[in-house]
């Protein structure tokens, strides 16, 4: 990659802005409201229903303890495992989860037959005590339009090694130390690669809610901020401060979910931060993949699901079909320098709907299918068609 694209990639002003800060204001308010109201949506039956069998965070604020594994677990990581296949795209992604004892390892992988990408991240858990060691490791290959309209693929690999405290309410803290190296073709000579090595130190605060009844809803959440610093030392000139914020939650009735989600990610100080993307299926579904991308990132979405008829009707043998759902999902957000996230009108939308169905075996979830219907609000965008099956 030519050195004026990085240049131009990532540079930023080396203080918050007044609009920075504004923004910071209006995320913690966006905390609060996505806590309880923002919302995600699980198709299966169980989703429906408080699962009785796993004591909830109400049942820690009242006293009863919960184990750090199921904190781990439920509250804090949210890990299953999940099988899903994404056509016109050809994509597939799966992750895995292992348990034996107080150690547990998440495996992630995700591969796109029509791109060429794939990936996979691998992480480490020890649940013994209240301070948990993590180890996460991933290697990820994908192909980004940077700046121009020829596609340039960006491999991303690193590690990640850190310890997260469990405080006695739901609530968390993690201290990481981190190395990525983003490697890509040298527009020199096509056959050596140029590199960009980030090494950083990061702390975050974590947050969540579970099990909350509010207005005839379930509702879960969970809240993280983080500050990551990273420092020029071992032949790296990446010399950054970069705030990220996280907020997602999900509000459940026995026929009506809603889902949402929030991420922002800023510069806060310093330059040559490695640029992040937006575009393609749950990060703006009605765009190319990855087509917009920056040093700063804003996203936010909302999905709807409607229940429309709980058939539990019978296919054959031991398979039934168990309910038939409406989908509505809107998205919107923007990648670039700050003078972009500042242009609210320029900022990115898309919105979706489409049809799911969930299907039973031996009265247990076996698979969901759905098909999704997108458009852009800009005026070039095209209709983007997905579907997908989620073992």
């Amino acid at each position: 990659m030519p050195r004026h694209h990085r240049d131009r990639a990532t540079r930023n002003s080396s203080t918050c802005t007044r609009t920075k800060r504004l923004f910071l204001l209006i995320a913690a308010l966006l905390f609060c409201c996505a806590g309880i109201f923002a919302q995600e949506n699980d198709a299966s039956p169980a989703a429906e229903q408080p699962e009785p069998e796993t004591p909830s965070v109400l049942s820690l604020l009242q006293g009863r303890k919960l184990p750090v594994d199921v904190r781990v677990k439920r509250v804090i990581l949210r890990y299953e495992t999940d099988v899903s296949f994404l056509f016109p795209e050809g994509e597939f992604n799966a992750t895995f989860e292992k348990s034996i004892g107080s150690y547990t390892s998440i495996t992630s992988a995700h591969y796109n037959y029509l791109r060429g990408e794939m990936g996979f991240t691998f992480q480490n858990i020890f649940t013994r005590f209240h301070l948990v060691p993590e180890l996460t490791l991933f290697d990820q290959l994908k192909f980004v339009p940077l700046f121009n309209k020829d596609n340039i693929w960006r491999r991303e690999q690193g590690v990640r090694l850190g310890g997260r405290f469990l405080f006695p309410l739901p609530a968390n803290s993690m201290t990481s130390v981190n190395y990525t190296r983003y490697s890509y073709p040298s527009a020199e000579n096509a056959s050596e690669l140029d590199a960009q090595k980030v090494f950083s130190v990061s702390q975050s605060f974590a947050g969540e809610i579970d099990s909350l009844q509010l207005f005839g809803f379930l509702h879960s959440g969970l809240f993280e901020m983080e500050v990551a610093r990273a420092f020029a030392v071992a032949g790296s000139n990446l010399n950054f401060w970069q705030y990220r914020l996280l907020s997602t939650g999900k509000s459940v009735r026995p026929r009506f979910s809603v889902q949402g989600k929030f991420e922002w990610i800023t510069l806060l100080g310093g330059d040559n931060a490695p640029a992040r993307f937006l575009g393609g299926r749950n990060r703006l579904s009605a765009f190319d993949v990855n087509q917009f991308s920056g040093v700063n990132l804003l996203y936010a979405d909302v999905l709807s699901r409607i229940t429309l008829t709980t058939l539990q009707r019978h296919i054959a043998g031991e398979i039934d079909l168990y309910s038939i759902n409406w989908l509505v999902h809107a998205e919107v957000g923007q990648a670039g320098d700050d003078k972009a996230m500042r242009n609210y009108r320029r900022y990115h939308a898309s919105a979706g709907i489409g049809i799911s169905t969930v299907t039973m075996f031996k009265k247990q979830r076996a698979f969901e299918l759905n098909f999704m219907v997108y458009k852009g609000l800009e005026p070039f965008t095209r209709i983007r068609y997905y579907f997908g099956i989620t073992l």
